[in-house]
């Protein structure tokens, strides 16, 4: 959420809640007010509140230094925060990895209940995971790495398919994340650095083992290949394949490259459509856009996010995205394979070709909404529209450029709408830290506005 033009520095504060390896007991610092989470606090400037999830490779280190052991991100349960002073407060479920932790002591329910926590609310959470240390099994959950022993499984298959696939022993694996969507890991062998991947099992999120091998199998130039997955866990293993794209002015022509290759293959893909959809590939298609819209503008926490004069304007303008839906249905623009998080972050460059990674979010849908999602970050503003140019020139076998314009802006704000129903699909009911959807109906006003001048 924007809160001015001058970033604030916020300060936030993370504890951590560690696990017993075999029992139902965590770690605590006892002192004269009561038990304590154990933890540290970190600064950074920016015009938005990122979760500190985000920061799982950089959390994990200072964990360390707080615990002195090895320790897994399990998920984070709670956090609070103050938009006023700019501070925020984030709790963490850890699980040893190696080595034993110092500086307290392992303690059970019973002790929990009969002595009280210098934080009430940390005292709640810690009995919650204990409590969830009772369930038998993750077998069935969307997220097994929330879960204690989870790692430790995936840590052994890696280490398994590498000896198996002769790429040697596997020296030191590290933790990339664990969120909502995904679990990362980073192996390093001798010689190589490979990459594992978990996705949950949720209707929104594709089995990324599978389309990714589906999309690689017709278009190696631009996609990586895994060299190992396990579909019915929804695991993958991939080698490293080179920096991402994240300096514009320094990659602009890759960066330019890859949007063109990059509508070409949503143009081939939209002929496969039905092959990528049998990979059970979740999507937004127009078809179901007007229900899906008008069932967001009645939704209470859109109202109480917008300003009254922000709700009348959705209002007002629900016939004309009607309209503009219709006309993309009807266009000469196919429906295809859409990444759902294509951003440069998510594009990679491989002995000097661009590749397009990360396919937790694909889905099938109208094809300019991903450049939508890469064109709003301010990052690449200074070629905004050299990359929509390159973009558009790879769909003109199917209408002119000055047709490819006119549906660009019907395009346009149905993109931000649908990233709104993206993050509405995440976060259901739930109001997360820097809450999104009010920043991107607002983009969607503007571009209407901008795009009917």
């Amino acid at each position: 959420m924007n809160r001015g033009t001058d970033p604030p520095t916020w300060e936030i504060d993370v504890r951590g809640i560690l696990l017993h390896p075999t029992e139902n007991k965590v770690w605590l610092f006892a002192d004269i007010e009561g038990y304590r989470l154990l933890g540290f606090a970190f600064n950074y400037k920016s015009t938005y509140l990122y979760l500190p999830s985000q920061f799982d490779g950089a959390l994990i280190p200072r964990f360390h230094e707080v615990y002195g052991c090895d320790l897994y991100l399990l998920e984070q349960v709670a956090e609070w925060v103050d938009w006023d002073s700019h501070r925020a407060r984030v709790v963490c479920v850890l699980e040893q990895k190696e080595g034993s932790p110092q500086q307290g002591e392992w303690v059970d329910i019973q002790a929990i209940s009969s002595r009280p926590f210098s934080i009430p609310e940390h005292g709640q959470l810690v009995r919650q995971a204990l409590h969830k240390l009772e369930e038998k099994t993750a077998t069935f959950t969307p997220h097994p790495w929330r879960y204690r022993g989870w790692f430790e499984q995936a840590v052994q298959w890696i280490k398994q398919e590498l000896s198996r696939l002769g790429y040697g022993t596997v020296i030191r694996i590290e933790q990339g994340k664990a969120n909502d969507n995904s679990a990362i890991l980073r192996a390093n062998t001798e010689q190589d650095v490979f990459y594992f991947k978990a996705v949950a099992d949720l209707p929104r999120l594709a089995n990324e083992p599978i389309i990714a091998a589906t999309l690689v199998a017709r278009y190696p130039h631009l996609i990586p290949s895994p060299i190992c997955t396990d579909p019915a866990r929804r695991w993958m293993l991939t080698a490293a394949f080179g920096p991402t794209l994240e300096d514009p002015e320094r990659d602009r022509d890759l960066l330019i490259e890859a949007v063109h290759l990059y509508g070409q293959m949503q143009l081939d893909s939209a002929a496969h459509t039905a092959e990528l959809m049998e990979t059970d590939l979740f999507g937004y298609n127009l078809d179901e856009l007007p229900t899906k819209v008008e069932t967001l503008l009645q939704e209470q926490a859109v109202v109480e996010l917008l300003e009254p004069d922000e709700v009348s304007a959705l209002h007002l303008h629900l016939p004309l995205l009607h309209e503009y839906i219709d006309r993309l249905a009807t266009s000469p623009i196919p429906q295809t394979i859409v990444h759902g998080d294509f951003a440069i972050h998510n594009i990679a460059q491989h002995n000097g070709k661009p590749l397009v990674f990360d396919w937790t979010q694909a889905g099938i849908s109208f094809p300019f909404f991903d450049m939508v999602e890469l064109l709003r970050y301010e990052t690449v503003e200074a070629i905004q529209s050299q990359l929509k140019a390159a973009y558009l020139s790879a769909w003109t076998e199917r209408a002119s450029l000055a047709e490819l314009e006119d549906l660009w802006k019907m395009a346009e704000p149905l993109g931000f709408l649908v990233i709104v129903l993206h993050f509405r699909a995440i976060a259901g009911d739930s109001l997360p830290l820097g809450e999104p959807r009010p920043y991107f109906l607002r983009r969607m006003l503007r571009s209407i506005e901008k795009n009917k001048s």
